[in-house]
């Protein structure tokens, strides 16, 4: 799949067909959709570039823009065709409105035929795999992509290309999952082929990039924290995606779990049935150092047959952190709880009044994720926290403004030392974990 959309010279779309019968044409006639251009009203940019005035037919606002997975149609609805769109150099799509050309640099249409051709609409991962580059993690290599940035933009914060293909990798895959699939299973074979490209672009002699169950484990601490919460979509277009796609056929947050057909751990997006994930409360921009709270010590993972992108029949990470229990409690929907510290309960079973403390915010994976977890003396469940990344800024989720993103896990209670995530936990203060210290567990 990578080889054939990655050296294929474009690649032709019917983006309007239902179906394999569709066919490329539509039945509207194509001067509906044909501009007439009005030369008297022309005129130049001070960078001596000539731009033309057309009338066409009023579109729908959302038919004619200049942002990444802009095309519409019944098979942009498909998740295995996220990865042809990304894979390809370009594509000449023909839809409801009439043909559309989209590549890595300008996006023009029967209506728009001048387009926009400039950066704006660079996408990194198309544009390496084009050019066949290799984004490093060499130190000199990286210092010296930050001196020929600032050359050239002072004014703006440097990040390196290996971190925004990682951030477009991850907005592919929120986009990839408000797509329909028909088997659950295919999540990941679907993706394939991407995950393929990508790893080429992120490897070289100095980085071999490792990728297990959708995450890229270069990139582990920001990979970990995606979350199932939609109120935190990196764009207002996935969000209005999101949107359409439950108010046509609502679906439940929830793991794939037997007899269902083991894919992914709890740790990746992937272990999630059909149900979209987020990372829009990450920051994207160059971090390291001290914000980063997780160390990674070994992977062990299998994968289910002789696609290395594909499922896996089983997985662990090793990680050395720091691992805080904690009560959860109340919630203001059902996957928002309330974090306080265990200590109180001491307080609590003395019979002194309790004055209720709130660390944080615990933002559940799928409903069911308490189950067998509650303790009936203080009325709430006990989990424990992981932090993951620690953020000076702060950053705000419903009302709670939190520096702290943590891996919410519980004991699985089938080896020593064996947690699986629930969620994501967002605390306050890393002054809360300063008398804990810092051991190994394994993440399944």
């Amino acid at each position: 799949m990578c080889a054939v959309y990655k050296n294929a010279l474009f690649t032709i779309a019917a983006s309007f067909a239902s179906n394999g019968k569709g066919g490329l044409f539509t039945p509207e006639s194509p001067l509906l959709h044909t501009p007439c251009l009005l030369p008297q009203y022309g005129f130049s940019s001070e960078g001596g570039n000539s731009f033309h005035i057309h009338l066409a037919r009023d579109p729908e606002p959302e038919d004619i823009g200049f942002h990444k997975n802009n095309l519409k149609g019944p098979l942009y609805e498909r998740a295995w065709v996220l990865q042809e769109e990304k894979l390809s150099h370009a594509t000449l799509a023909f839809t409801e409105t009439g043909m559309t050309w989209e590549c890595s640099y300008s996006m023009v249409n029967s209506q728009d035929p001048e387009g926009m051709d400039d950066d704006m609409r660079l996408d990194y991962l198309k544009y390496a795999t084009k050019l066949g580059e290799r984004y490093s993690r060499m130190p000199s290599l990286l210092r010296k992509e930050k001196e020929v940035f600032k050359a050239q933009y002072p004014q703006y914060d440097f990040t390196p290309k290996r971190t925004s293909i990682y951030q477009e990798w991850s907005e592919a895959v929120e986009l990839y999952g408000l797509r329909k699939i028909t088997f659950p299973g295919d999540r990941l074979p679907a993706l394939s082929g991407l995950a393929e490209a990508t790893k080429d672009v992120l490897s070289d002699r100095f980085s071999q990039e490792k990728y297990v169950g959708g995450i890229w484990l270069y990139d582990l601490p920001r990979q970990l924290v995606w979350t199932t919460s939609m109120k935190h979509f990196h764009s207002s277009k996935h969000m209005e995606l999101y949107q359409k796609r439950i108010a046509g056929s609502p679906s439940r947050k929830r793991r794939i779990r037997p007899p269902e057909l083991y894919t992914a751990p709890t740790w990746s997006w992937a272990s999630m049935y059909e149900t979209p994930v987020s990372w829009g409360m990450m920051n994207w921009n160059e971090w390291g150092g001290d914000w980063i709270k997780l160390t990674l010590k070994n992977t062990h993972w299998n994968p289910s047959s002789s696609n290395p992108y594909g499922n896996l029949s089983s997985a662990s990470l090793c990680v050395q952190g720091m691992l805080l229990s904690v009560f959860v409690s109340g919630k203001d929907d059902p996957y928002l709880y309330d974090i306080r510290p265990e200590h109180l309960a001491e307080t609590a079973n003395s019979g002194e009044p309790v004055q209720v403390v709130k660390i944080g915010r615990l933002v559940l994976d799928e409903e069911k994720s308490f189950e067998g977890l509650r303790d009936d003396q203080v009325g709430a469940a006990i989990i424990d926290l992981v932090p993951v990344v620690s953020i000076d800024r702060g950053q705000n989720v419903g009302g709670w403004k939190w520096h702290i993103t943590c891996l919410a896990v519980v004991k699985t209670g089938l080896a020593d030392e064996e947690f699986k995530r629930i969620g994501l936990g967002l605390v306050n203060d890393l002054d809360y974990f300063h008398n804990v210290d810092r051991r190994e567990i394994i993440l399944v």
